[in-house]
């Protein structure tokens, strides 16, 4: 797998989580926010960049649009990670994100896509209790939302494609599909059953977009953190996460010499050893597959193409 250098960003900047959302003409893409040479996760403000989406090569960047120490409950050393954005029915606009290790979400409200936005609120459900706030509560993370073709608002999609990676690094993906945005599900697999590292070609898919104007023309973005790390192989990281969380580290030395590590290389398994600050993206198109012998009920595949432009798409 040929690795192509194509940043859309400049080298100083970092969006990590990326969530493209095109409004108008543009793409807006918007995420965590990462410091260069940085030491810990999403330390900055929310930033945001957008492109013509007939040119996704020409960036611009619209500026700080929200805070940390808005947010009411910030503390010294607070952050915020992997935000999502949606148009609400009084076309305002509101930004969902996380605040460090807190188990509730919060929301952010803005005119203008661009913002700035103000704090608005955590997301409560139907009765006014706040989720993730009691005991038994599912933890709040990585929001992503869809607005349904009937105007209802939801946290997930018809094709679910979810992302994998212990710490940094990249683990295999997988592709779910339902008749309902409410489920059930059913999973059909890894959709890079051509990437022989089953790492996801290196990469954690942080979200899909559409292009409009393309008849079945959607984008898998994914963040490929461990840029110096593409070199060690899956199977070996896969045991050696299964020992540490299941407290058998006594069987660590013995993997590394079955699959001929040095100390040098052991050390940089852990997220210390991490730089995202050279971290950059994959973006990748969908390639969807009727059901056949080979995929009963479908399938979404992603290729690796070292180039591929949007102009070559119906």
């Amino acid at each position: 797998m040929k690795r192509i250098l194509n940043p859309i960003l400049p080298s100083w900047e970092y969006v990590a989580d990326g969530e493209p959302h095109i409004f108008g003409d543009r793409v807006y893409l918007f995420g965590s926010h990462d410091a260069f040479n940085g030491k810990s996760f999403c330390p900055l403000d929310y930033v945001l960049w957008s492109a013509p989406i007939n040119d996704l090569s020409d960036w611009r960047k619209e500026g700080v649009i929200y805070r940390t120490i808005q947010d009411p409950m910030a503390k010294k050393n607070s952050f915020m990670q992997a935000p999502d954005v949606i148009e609400g029915p009084d076309g305002r606009f509101y930004l969902y994100y996380t605040l460090s290790l807190d188990p509730t979400m919060s929301v952010a409200v803005s005119d203008t896509i661009t913002g700035p936005y103000e704090y608005y609120g955590r997301v409560k459900d139907i009765t006014g209790h706040v989720i993730g706030s009691s005991k038994g509560d599912l933890f709040q993370f990585d929001p992503g939302l869809f607005r349904d073709d009937d105007g209802r608002i939801y946290l997930y999609k018809h094709y679910l494609i979810t992302s994998g990676t212990t710490g940094y690094l990249p683990n295999p993906s997988e592709v779910a599909v339902g008749d309902s945005w409410h489920g059930p599900y059913t999973v059909l697999g890894d959709p890079h059953p051509t990437d022989p590292s089953r790492t996801s070609f290196h990469s954690q898919i942080s979200s899909v977009f559409k292009v409009p104007g393309k008849k079945d023309l959607y984008i898998a973005v994914a963040d490929r953190w461990a840029v110096h790390k593409m070199d060690l192989p899956y199977p070996f990281y896969e045991k050696l996460f299964t020992y540490v969380f299941t407290g058998r580290t006594e069987e660590i030395p013995a993997l590394a010499q079955e699959f001929h590590l040095t100390q040098k290389q052991m050390s940089m398994m852990s997220d210390q050893s991490t730089d995202t600050s050279i971290a950059d993206y994959v973006w990748l198109p969908l390639r969807f597959v009727d059901p056949c012998d080979a995929y009963p009920n479908g399938m979404v595949l992603i290729d690796w193409l070292d180039e591929w432009r949007i102009e070559d798409y119906d």
